[in-house]
């Protein structure tokens, strides 16, 4: 993807993305756009329902900000940050199961050999220039904030209690939003990460992988490896931009075609046959994994029970309830969420659910004061 003049000589980009759930949690929250000249990554919390929602909500808001034709800039991005912020907010009030959801956020955008980052949260942007890796981002945590009133370094309080908890997030009333604008050179990279890569692997050895990795998607690849070597014990999820130059040739590996989550990537014939006979052979060994999930078809809300393998083969369904709902008021992110199937986090039947989302659509007006006696 171009920015700058469209001129041979002049600055292009290009990126790849990956996630994976790592070695310990079943399900992953982290996801990550690629939609150029926009990127994204978000790593959801909130129960293992509600952290993917808002992270796919975040990203999903992004891409219409993205398509938006009307001016970009520093405070158009500031802006979109805050509209995903709402929309988080938003689903959040509306259905009482995904109340505590949230994410954190860190989004590039490239204009003009520019980047400009928009940040909230503990994912990270980084930026590879001259055999050098540097941190354009701030961790909004305890263990930061703690640093920063005490004049300490950041690494000696990394290991308090709590250090890790957010003091800011998608999905809160009032966030604060960090910015930083960069110009970049040819042969730059900028990384963007969750703490899924940043808390397991070393500056050092993710300057090493950005530095000898042959492109973006092998770098996304390695990273991602290194993640899970170092025991994977949260999610992860990258996105990784090269800055070249207009009419440079194309890297020697194809990309990943990729853009939200961690839903749509393509793989060769070959892969798929081996993943396949894997998980034929291991599907002996390995328990089904039940899940309630909540589908909207049509005017039909149901909520069913998934009995799956892995989520790949071997998988079932048992409606539990159903209800009528059909309410032209609901939000274009909540219809695409429910028409994959939004993951619930408690036990709930379909018309509580369909009156958690009437209030979504159409939420209902405060209280008339009474009128002060004479």
């Amino acid at each position: 993807m171009k920015f700058g003049a469209p001129r041979r000589g002049a600055l292009a980009i290009r990126g790849a993305g990956l996630t994976n759930r790592g070695a310990v949690r079943r399900v992953n929250e982290d996801a990550f756009l690629v939609s150029p000249p926009l990127f994204a990554v978000a790593d959801g919390m909130g129960g293992h329902a509600g952290g993917e929602i808002a992270a796919e909500i975040a990203l999903h808001e992004l891409t219409q900000w993205l398509s938006d034709p009307g001016p970009k800039g520093h405070d158009a991005l500031t802006r979109a940050v805050e509209g995903a912020n709402q929309a988080v907010l938003s689903a959040g009030s509306a259905v009482p199961a995904l109340g505590d959801m949230g994410c954190a956020l860190t989004v590039a955008w490239f204009h003009r050999g520019k980047v400009t980052i928009a940040h909230v949260g503990d994912t990270r942007a980084y930026v590879f220039s001259g055999g050098r890796i540097e941190q354009l981002t701030t961790d909004m945590t305890m263990a930061t904030r703690a640093a920063q009133e005490s004049d300490a370094a950041s690494e000696d309080v990394k290991g308090l209690p709590g250090g890790n908890v957010l003091t800011d997030a998608i999905g809160r009333k009032d966030i604060s939003i960090e910015t930083v604008t960069r110009r970049l050179e040819v042969g730059s990279r900028v990384l963007l990460c969750t703490d899924g890569l940043h808390r397991q692997v070393s500056d050092e050895a993710i300057e090493r992988i950005l530095r000898e990795s042959i492109d973006t998607e092998t770098a996304c690849q390695q990273l991602v490896v290194a993640a899970k070597q170092a025991g994977g014990k949260d999610n992860v999820a990258v996105a990784v931009v090269d800055v070249t130059l207009v009419g440079a040739p194309p890297d020697p590996s194809p990309k990943a075609a990729v853009s939200i989550g961690h839903r749509w990537t393509t793989i060769t014939l070959f892969s798929v046959v081996a993943l396949f006979l894997a998980l034929v052979l291991l599907l002996t060994f390995i328990p089904t994994n039940d899940r309630l999930v909540a589908r909207l078809e049509g005017d039909r809300l149901t909520v069913v029970r998934e009995r799956s393998t892995l989520g790949l083969i071997g998988r079932g369904e048992e409606i539990l309830s159903s209800a009528d709902f059909d309410d032209p008021g609901l939000p274009v992110w909540a219809e695409e969420m429910l028409a994959l199937g939004v993951p619930l986090t408690r036990p709930m039947d379909a018309n509580s659910l369909a009156r958690d989302l009437q209030r979504l659509v159409s939420p209902s007006p405060p209280p008339t004061p009474a009128p002060s006696p004479p």
